[in-house]
């Protein structure tokens, strides 16, 4: 039977237990995924201790990054044949169809291909990144081309080339507060020059 971690209570990493299941079969528009490698994240983190945004139930499945080759694939499923690799994308249940294990279910519109020129592991660490950046600069506060953003060390390297290469500016001081930074509202835009 495969290896799968799953979260027994709300807590710390001791919460954390590797159990042996059965191989699951994928259900309607589902896949499954042979696992060979795993990203780690702050909202499995936070899943485990019972602060994210999606309520923790344990027994629960945890993870949301996953890179592996398609072993099956359930009903109604097109877009995925089994032998290809591919990478999850974070946008289902983790509770559900969480990723760390020998093999995982996950929905089939949750996957992408990846270039071959990132390894397993590379490919499974870049998505929550990269996906938090573009989701909260690009589709939330609708950075457009030429807008400027302040750099903030916290916020993380990985929204530097996602933004310049989307036409970005990127001004060099750190603000310490939205006031410093011009700005009156959470999300609003600045224009013009540094």
């Amino acid at each position: 039977m495969p290896k799968v971690v799953r979260v027994q209570a709300a807590g710390g990493p001791e919460v954390l237990k590797i159990e042996e299941l059965p191989l699951p079969q994928p259900g309607q528009g589902e896949l499954r995924l042979k696992v060979h490698a795993i990203g780690l994240n702050r909202a499995e983190v936070l899943f485990r201790m019972g602060m994210y945004m999606e309520p923790l139930n344990p027994p629960s499945r945890i993870g949301y990054d996953a890179v592996g080759v398609v072993d099956a694939v359930g009903p109604g499923v097109t877009n995925v044949k089994v032998g290809e690799r591919v990478a999850t994308v974070p946008n289902f249940a983790m509770g559900k169809y969480g990723v760390y294990g020998e093999y995982a279910l996950v929905p089939a519109h949750s996957v992408a291909a990846y270039p071959d020129v990132l390894s397993s592991r590379e490919a499974a660490a870049v998505w929550m990144s990269y996906l938090t950046v573009y989701g909260a600069f690009m589709l939330t506060a609708r950075i457009g081309k030429g807008d400027y953003v302040g750099r903030q060390r916290q916020l993380g390297l990985h929204r530097y080339p996602v933004l310049q290469a989307r036409g970005r500016h990127l001004h060099r001081h750190h603000a310490r507060t939205r006031e410093k930074a011009g700005s009156a509202q959470c999300g609003q835009r600045s224009r013009g020059g540094d």
